[in-house]
């Protein structure tokens, strides 16, 4: 397990990475959310572990499409190409995220720390 990997709104923390796929945790604050984001290979699927979240589904004009209220171990699938922002509720939020190994593969329409 590597450290924790510190982000404006928590942290994360790779569990595996081996070239063909990376695992890893995002703890996410409280009221706090990941940037409205989409990724051009990167193939992602999440699992809500613990506390209360939102996934927010949009077209590339910030349109939103679906707003889906996670329960813990609901899974979501996020392929390459979809506008996503998780969002934690009133409680801190674990997320489970398996995905294919591009990292660096993020790009942030809209961010609250400033991160565009």
């Amino acid at each position: 397990m590597t450290d924790r990997i510190p982000k404006p709104w928590g942290h994360e923390q790779i569990l595996v990475s081996n070239g063909k796929f990376v695992v890893k945790h995002l703890y996410l604050k409280r009221g706090q959310r990941l940037s409205v984001q989409y990724h051009r290979v990167k193939h992602e699927s999440m699992q809500m572990v613990s506390g209360d979240g939102i996934l927010c589904l949009m077209q590339r004009d910030l349109r939103l499409q679906k707003r889906i209220v996670m329960k813990p171990g609901e899974w979501i699938d996020i392929p390459p190409g979809q506008v996503h922002q998780l969002e934690a509720g009133e409680q801190d939020l674990l997320v489970l995220e398996v995905s294919t190994p591009e990292l660096e593969d993020v790009v942030r329409l809209k961010d609250d720390y400033g991160r565009v």
